[in-house]
């Protein structure tokens, strides 16, 4: 008897959750090119002609693994932003920072994988996926805000927001550290909002104590 006969018989919908996580685990180490099946079903501890009874392909594993969960937070992101209000310009960009920073820290292992592992399918995933759902609710949060009503604004501070909280959740992720939102969408808010005070901007500063020690 082999060890996977003595192995407690998981239900169907079990198996494929398991086989699920071990692929994202799997995904983002190696990336979609890198990663074989024969890894993934080792990961899910059972045979790779197991593991070709729940997916026909490794394209299908991946698009149960990490495209549809991302489509799935992007959808709920952008229902989310349909309750944003507030008195003040200021309350509104709160609300939506904190909200960008869930989402990022509820996507950042799917954002790595797709992102950063693989460009071409990141690069897709952006242009198809995510950009195209999210840009007319979040520009009108920044209309909202700002007054503005040009697209070039609306693309600029568009890349700006979703590329800080991007970089601030998979940051938090590698290094292993907690991401809170609530107080990361309040420091963005107030960095956005309040900019350097004055006095900070028309100090003069001394870099040649800093020259050579970045990294």
């Amino acid at each position: 008897m082999t060890d996977q006969d003595k192995r407690p018989r998981l239900p169907a919908e079990q198996r494929r959750q398991r086989i699920i996580e071990a692929a994202r685990s799997v995904f983002l180490e190696q990336g979609f090119v890198g990663a074989r099946t024969r890894e993934i079903a080792e990961e899910a501890g059972i045979t790779e002609a197991f593991l070709y009874r729940f997916f026909r392909s490794k394209e299908a594993i991946y698009e149960a693994a990490v495209q549809e969960p991302m489509r799935e937070l992007v959808e709920r992101l952008r229902a989310s932003t349909e309750g944003i209000g507030g008195d003040s310009g200021r309350e509104v960009l709160r609300q939506t920072n904190q909200l960008l920073a869930r989402f990022m820290a509820d996507s950042a292992p799917f954002l790595a994988t797709v992102w950063l592992r693989e460009l071409d399918q990141g690069r897709d995933f952006y242009e198809t996926e995510l950009t195209p759902v999210l840009r007319e609710p979040l520009n009108g949060l920044i209309s909202k805000i700002t007054g503005w009503r040009g697209s070039e604004d609306h693309s600029f501070v568009f890349a700006a927001m979703v590329g800080t909280h991007v970089a601030l959740a998979v940051d938090a992720m590698l290094r292993g550290l907690e991401f809170d939102a609530g107080r990361t969408g309040d420091q963005l808010t107030e960095l956005f909002s309040d900019g350097m005070p004055a006095a900070v901007q028309q100090a003069p500063i001394d870099l040649s104590d800093h020259v050579g020690t970045i990294g």
